[in-house]
């Protein structure tokens, strides 16, 4: 996993990705690492950032097309409207937060947890958070090493 991860490199032979494949990985046991001093819910909304920013660029070419009053200029701005709403759908967009928001509660996040600093996460409550997080990016590709294990039957039906 750590080969087509790119996180290691092959003694012989190549590894190939599709140009442009958003790749996603969790090492068993996670990685540890999470933002110091960024709550829990900082740590996942950091997941919707590029969903975040596709949604900014279309809300500013919706500012750009009521302020055009040109033809021309108003054509180029609708197709570059539809060229973002179509990447915004295609990136889940409209349903992020909600999935964000129901993933946190499935994996045991709940209002108190939200608040805490990430940083003071047991292990096993870091990995869900990295797990979430890893889930939340929607890659193309998710590579999982042992992903439900820490997880207790109802968080692995989950996710599954």
């Amino acid at each position: 996993l750590e080969l087509l991860a790119g996180r290691r490199t092959p003694q012989e032979g190549r590894v190939l990705r599709a140009p442009g494949l958003r790749l996603g990985y969790l090492s068993q046991g996670g990685t540890g690492t999470l933002a110091a001093g960024r709550s829990v819910l900082e740590v996942a909304e950091d997941a919707l950032e590029p969903v975040r920013a596709l949604e900014a660029q279309l809300r500013s070419v919706e500012r750009e097309l009521e302020a055009e009053r040109s033809p021309d200029r108003s054509a180029a701005a609708l197709e570059r409207y539809a060229e973002l709403a179509a990447r915004f759908e295609a990136q889940s967009g409209y349903g992020a937060s909600a999935r964000l928001a129901a993933g946190l509660a499935a994996l045991g996040f709940g209002a108190e947890t939200l608040a805490r600093p990430a940083a003071t996460l047991s292990g096993g409550e870091r990995t869900r958070l990295e797990l979430l997080v890893a889930l939340a990016e929607e890659p193309d590709l998710l590579l999982l090493d042992e992903p439900s294990e820490g997880l207790d039957l109802a968080r692995r039906r989950w996710l599954a």
